[in-house]
């Protein structure tokens, strides 16, 4: 079976959708060095970047949100995944870094 003789088959929508993954496929292909997976932090710069405070500013004390037991160990584990591959490093910056859990769309 060709690919003409599958899409004819198609009903617009789904057409629509399978010539845009094949687009989305050839592009990702095109580009496969920029979308690999990270392999470590980035080299370092001539310059690290910081966060200058006023003096005698205060930080905002706000309480963290809480996660559920499950969401915990999600991050737990994800931290720890980055952290030994090393795309993240220990901070010992006084601001907090927000976490956002999304559900994905087959419910994990």
């Amino acid at each position: 079976m060709d690919k003409n003789s599958t899409t004819n088959s198609m009903s617009p929508s789904t057409k629509s959708n399978y010539k845009g993954r094949l687009t989305l496929e050839v592009l990702l292909e095109s580009y496969k060095e920029i979308f690999k997976e990270p392999e470590g932090l980035p080299p370092i710069r001539t310059h690290d970047h910081t966060i200058l405070m006023k003096e005698g500013a205060q930080l905002d004390n706000l309480r963290p949100y809480r996660y559920s037991r499950v969401q915990k160990d999600i991050l737990e584990k994800m931290v720890k995944e980055m952290l030994e591959s090393r795309i993240i490093q220990h901070s010992n910056n006084p601001f907090a870094s927000l976490v956002v859990l999304v559900k994905k769309i087959d419910g994990s």
